[in-house]
């Protein structure tokens, strides 16, 4: 049995286990990751939308980091999920900025979502200079996590200092 299929299992154990309400929903959030691991995207957006909306009173930096997998995982399936999962993240998190995670909202992962939201529902004159502030604050510990989604932003932003450094950043930890 591959370890793709003992996963399931592993975080059904963990489910039943007596967790807090915090500590559930991040099991269901890896159960989402690991959808969205095995299946590409599409079946993951609303597993990880649904452990947004528990998280977002309790733990809004869990929140957030599951709305921008969310993010990712409707960018890589295509079509108009990208459209309705921002939608879902403006919906849910309230109106765009409103998400932020209490710090300073000045964060990379805050400023990726917002502008994320901002771009694809908005539009490019609404999300760009948003995106630009967040490819300007990213730093180059904790965020490694976002490059999937960094990567992109670089590129339709046209940033090419940006996507390279990400991109050695990427290769350096991956090795």
């Amino acid at each position: 049995m591959c370890i793709r299929d003992r996963v399931p299992n592993l975080l059904g154990a963990a489910a039943m286990a007596p967790l807090t309400e915090v500590e559930h929903a991040h099991a269901e959030r890896l159960r989402a990751r690991v959808l969205l691991a095995v299946s590409g995207g599409r079946e993951a957006v609303p597993a990880l939308l649904a452990v947004a909306h528990r998280l977002r009173e309790a733990d809004p930096a869990g929140a957030r980091d599951a709305w921008l997998a969310a993010l990712g995982a409707a960018l890589r399936s295509g079509g108009d999920e990208l459209r309705r999962t921002a939608l879902a993240v403006r919906t849910d998190g309230g109106k765009t900025g409103v998400f932020r995670t209490g710090r300073s909202g000045s964060s990379f992962p805050d400023l990726l979502l917002d502008g994320l939201v901002r771009f694809v529902l908005d539009g490019r004159a609404a999300g760009m200079p948003v995106l630009c502030r967040a490819l300007e604050v990213m730093g180059d510990g904790d965020d490694l996590r976002l490059i999937d989604l960094a990567g992109p932003v670089a590129h339709e932003l046209h940033r090419m200092d940006v996507a390279d450094r990400i991109s050695d950043r990427a290769a350096v930890s991956y090795t």
